[in-house]
């Protein structure tokens, strides 16, 4: 699962607005973070939001047998951090063990 993450973080980097995107894990505490640096005058919360989705539903396809990307991380925590000027709210959204909803952050 976590090679099929990294993988598609091509899927990420192709949006318009998107600067660079990263994904790193830590297996001992179950935890996948994903990172974005976006440009906020082109791309809306909500869009951001498709766009995680999207990339998580892609990383999910891919895999054998394919899965949908809920089920694929309930057992993980996931945590999506703004890349670049974060100071002021470094993770924009997490998922803890066992759910399937990602709670976002937005100002």
């Amino acid at each position: 699962m976590r090679q099929s993450l990294t993988e598609s973080m091509k899927q990420i980097d192709k949006q318009p607005g998107i600067l660079l995107s990263g994904f790193a894990a830590d297996p001992k505490v179950k935890l996948y973070k994903v990172g974005i640096e976006y440009d906020p005058g082109q791309i809306s919360n909500e869009q951001l939001k498709q766009i995680v989705t999207d990339y998580l539903s892609h990383a999910a396809s891919n895999l054998s047998p394919p899965n949908n990307w809920e089920e694929m991380l309930k057992p993980y925590q996931l945590r999506i951090e703004k890349l670049g000027d974060a100071q002021k709210t470094p993770v924009i959204a997490e998922k803890g063990i066992g759910s399937t909803e990602i709670k976002w952050f937005f100002e």
